[in-house]
């Protein structure tokens, strides 16, 4: 008597599955990290242009203030800066006095002289703004010294320390970060080519 063994089914077997597994898992691995670099293109270009339109913005908001205008004084012992102010340098040069300085708005002296610094954030963008008073002569457009700046106001006279302010704006979201310089004063802005700096190298 012959012994016929079982009809074979038309099932996987496990190594099949096995295989058909981890050939499903493989190809979801993928579409997932296509989405997601997809996904971070996409913020990184929201980023992008979320910093140049506040910069843009605010280059052309400083650029249409009045160069100088007479303000009422702080109260006693508090600091000063109002950055909605109506003057330019009331906005980016109130003061040369270290004593007024706070951890967003702040006078400092360093080796290329006199610089007042603010920082805010607007719209989830940081802005950070360096103002330095220059003059022209005949090397061209150099900063003051800071005996000319230190102790000035713009609340105690209208005696100003230059006619002219150089202005770096500085615009961060995330790694991404322009920069953009502008020289203020009686005559129209000049406003030199954006900068476009990398998570790498800012020197912020």
């Amino acid at each position: 008597m012959h012994l016929n063994s079982a009809p074979r089914g038309t099932g996987f077997s496990l190594i099949e599955a096995l295989v058909a597994a981890a050939i499903l898992l493989a190809t979801c691995l993928t579409a997932s990290a296509i989405l997601l670099n997809a996904m971070g293109a996409g913020r990184l270009m929201d980023r992008r242009a979320a910093v140049d339109e506040v910069l843009a913005s605010e280059r052309a908001r400083l650029a249409v203030l009045p160069y100088y205008a007479l303000t009422a004084a702080p109260v006693d012992g508090a600091s000063w800066w109002d950055p909605e102010a109506p003057s330019l340098l009331a906005q980016v040069f109130p003061h040369g006095l270290a004593s007024r300085n706070t951890a967003s708005a702040f006078y400092r002296e360093d080796r290329e002289g006199a610089v007042f610094v603010t920082q805010r954030t607007l719209c989830g963008v940081d802005i950070r703004c360096e103002a330095r008073f220059v003059r022209w002569d005949r090397t061209g457009w150099t900063a003051l010294p800071v005996a000319s700046v230190a102790g000035w106001a713009v609340w105690q006279s209208a005696a100003l320390p230059a006619a002219a302010v150089e202005v770096r704006l500085i615009a961060t979201a995330g790694t991404r970060t322009s920069a953009l310089w502008m020289r203020l004063g009686a005559l129209p802005p000049t406003v030199e080519k954006a900068a476009c700096i990398g998570a790498a190298d800012r020197a912020v």
